[in-house]
């Protein structure tokens, strides 16, 4: 069928994408970056694209900005004029700093230690005052009572970081907030805050996955794959994942009412049920892009609005 299109041609763009960041010579974290990465840097490049047409000079902050990459990276992009980044770890401010000299730009930018459940703490650590707030926090559901590392905790939902990130930007006065999860996180509760603190979500930029092609950190493989769930979510699309001039794209949710991700593959006609019952979420289909017949998860990266 025509709208079974192969994602793979999206797919290897990103690690070309991403290794620019090597190319300017930029030390990471000792964790190794997983694809939501790669789909982090171009949701917060369009972003700031989309600022650029209303806003000159825009202030970048970064929270849990880890080894500063992205900020410094739109910031040598000339996409944004300054950056301040934060992270509760000390030791990954201190790689932030470390690259932001390699690369020259310690005048343009400020990183600190900060927690964003502490947000006073954050507000009086701010030197410029922010235009854009971006954020890739941890968005791994973890049961209650399981040990795990806090850099990949993202609470017993895969969103407690989501509710102090909007509240940030609301402190701040950001115009725009670019937050990156994904589908393995309950989707819902992150509408419900964007509900309560009146975003509009304008543009969202996505990477399909599936367990069998889950790369980096082994810690994170080994929880993706305990966990189980039995929902379905969606949400719409205005723009091109890629800016450029092709269809709309409506990305959605691949989270079958099934009792737990796997690679076991569905049919065609389980799909093409399961597409029927979007519609009474008012979605309206494109384009599909199901890159096999393998149950997937993405990535996903929203840019929200603030709504005055």
């Amino acid at each position: 069928m025509k709208e079974r299109k192969i994602f793979t041609n999206y797919i290897s763009k990103l690690p070309n994408i991403f290794n620019r960041y090597f190319n300017i010579g930029c030390k990471l974290t000792n964790f190794k970056c997983l694809d939501d990465t790669y789909t982090f840097v171009l949701g917060v490049m369009r972003t700031a694209q989309i600022l650029q047409k209303y806003q000159k000079k825009i202030n970048l902050l970064e929270a849990a900005c880890g080894s500063g990459l992205v900020a410094l990276h739109l910031l040598k992009k000339g996409l944004v004029n300054q950056v301040e980044g934060f992270d509760l770890d000390f030791q990954a401010v201190e790689r932030s700093i470390g690259n932001a000299k390699k690369l020259n730009c310690e005048h343009q930018s400020h990183f600190f230690s900060g927690d964003l459940f502490n947000i006073q703490g954050v507000l009086k650590n701010l030197k410029y005052s922010p235009h854009l707030l971006i954020c890739n926090p941890p968005w791994i559901p973890i049961p209650k009572g399981l040990y795990t590392p806090r850099i990949i905790d993202g609470g017993i939902n895969g969103t407690k970081f989501v509710p102090p990130i909007f509240k940030l930007a609301q402190k701040i006065g950001a115009g725009m907030i670019s937050l990156n999860t994904s589908s393995l996180s309950f989707i819902e509760k992150i509408w419900e805050q964007v509900r309560y603190f009146k975003l509009q979500l304008i543009e969202s930029i996505i990477c399909f996955n599936y367990l069998g092609e889950l790369t980096g950190r082994s810690e994170i493989k080994k929880h993706i794959k305990s966990l189980k769930y039995s929902f379905i979510s969606t949400h719409k699309s205005s723009q091109d994942f890629i800016g450029t001039n092709q269809d709309l794209y409506l990305i959605i949710n691949l989270i079958l009412s099934s009792k737990e991700i796997s690679n076991n593959p569905i049919s065609s006609n389980q799909f093409y049920e399961l597409l029927k019952n979007f519609q009474k979420y008012g979605l309206q289909i494109s384009k599909i892009y199901y890159k096999d017949q393998r149950l997937h998860f993405y990535y996903f990266t929203g840019n929200f609005l603030k709504v005055k």
